[in-house]
């Protein structure tokens, strides 16, 4: 399921900041907790493999680069996000919030959102009749970023493109699918990384810092097209949960290309 949150900022302060990404995924914890304090809790303190995965924001009435300061928002102000998960009381908690207000931090000044519409759509690549059409789906992520050596040496490493094909960063990719797969069905697999593949298309990076341990560092995302050889589940983990890892803080999430 995909919930799509459409904002309008109200007040004199439209300006997102370019480090945005961790403001949002406060802004969803705090949305969450206006509703259900305890949830939202408990969402706070998952570990590394998150059961939920929000977007980048969706400039809707479009912007104007700020490069001091960020992306000045267009008249009438508005933005949206979505938020894919498999986990049904986020999306109904979600839907709650039409008219409600909330904030996040601007570089001088709160940008002040109030919720303007809420969708939600429950389609899946398993609804999809022609199960041709679902193995050779194409994915594109919006700022993909799957690390490796993350809790060794207390730093995150990005996989550069010129890794996409090497059998480390499959197994791994794959590794994070499957465990993905076992949080959100709760159960046990024994799916062979072997025998899947995963084909790149075209690529392009960006810059951001996301806090660990205390620290921010530099994280570079890469905004890829993407084919999946594998069983057609870990092909909807990937569409409903994200991928690589970090999904909380904006990394990862998956868009089909018709």
């Amino acid at each position: 399921m995909k919930t799509k949150i459409r904002f309008k900022i109200i007040g004199h302060n439209k300006t997102i900041p370019f480090n945005y990404k961790k403001k949002v995924s406060s802004l969803f914890l705090k949305m969450i907790e206006s509703k259900n304090k305890a949830f939202s809790d408990k969402l706070h303190d998952v570990d590394l493999i998150s059961p939920y995965v929000i977007s980048n924001i969706r400039f809707e009435s479009g912007y104007k680069i700020d490069r001091k300061l960020g992306f000045d928002v267009s008249s009438p102000g508005y933005i949206s996000i979505e938020v894919s998960s498999f986990v049904p009381d986020i999306h109904s908690l979600l839907n709650g919030l039409k008219g409600e207000m909330f904030h996040i931090s601007g570089d001088n000044d709160r940008i002040f959102l109030k919720v303007d519409y809420v969708s939600c759509t429950d389609e899946s690549l398993g609804t999809r009749e022609d199960t041709d059409i679902v193995y050779r789906s194409t994915f594109k992520s919006n700022d993909f970023c799957l690390l490796k050596d993350g809790y060794k040496k207390g730093i995150r490493i990005s996989y550069e493109p010129q890794e996409f094909a090497s059998t480390e960063f499959k197994t791994a990719f794959f590794q994070n699918l499957i465990k993905k797969y076992e949080n959100t069905q709760n159960t046990k697999s024994n799916f062979d990384v072997n025998s899947m593949d995963i084909l790149m298309g075209s690529t392009s990076s960006s810059l951001t810092k996301i806090n660990f341990s205390g620290k921010n560092l530099n994280v570079k995302g890469y905004k890829v097209t993407f084919s999946l050889i594998c069983p057609n589940e870990l092909k909807e983990v990937a569409y409903t949960n994200g991928i690589g890892n970090y999904n909380k803080n904006l990394f990862g999430f998956v868009n089909l290309v018709k």
